[in-house]
């Protein structure tokens, strides 16, 4: 998986899920979350933040998950990978329940 630098500047602010459910569906469609990151909270919170860029091509498509169990991710992983997208991205924090895994995944008809 390659590596992805940002500057602090370019991503969101840190926010609570409802918060960044309405963050994320509220993006433009020609935009999409080339990084998606979790962070624990003191006590058995959690917040999100992302960096979105614009898609490179029409023909371009993306899955995100955010916030998504260790057997989810897994399964997902496996369903979205068989349809020819690749994973570019992803994070996995503990959590006092397990681990929630972030991730984006990619596919370009034309090429990556």
């Amino acid at each position: 998986m390659p590596l992805l630098y940002a500057e602090e500047s370019t991503f969101s602010v840190w926010m609570q899920p409802t918060e960044f459910d309405s963050f994320y569906t509220s993006k433009p469609n020609n935009e999409y979350p080339i990084i998606i990151e979790a962070k624990l909270l003191l006590g058995d919170g959690v917040v999100f933040r992302a960096l979105f860029i614009q898609k490179p091509s029409n023909d371009f498509e993306f899955q995100s998950e955010y916030g998504i169990s260790d057997n989810s991710f897994k399964k997902i992983d496996t369903k979205i990978k068989s349809k020819g997208f690749v994973l570019i991205h992803h994070q996995q924090v503990v959590l006092m329940g397990g681990l929630s895994h972030q991730a984006t995944w990619v596919k370009n008809e034309n090429g990556l």
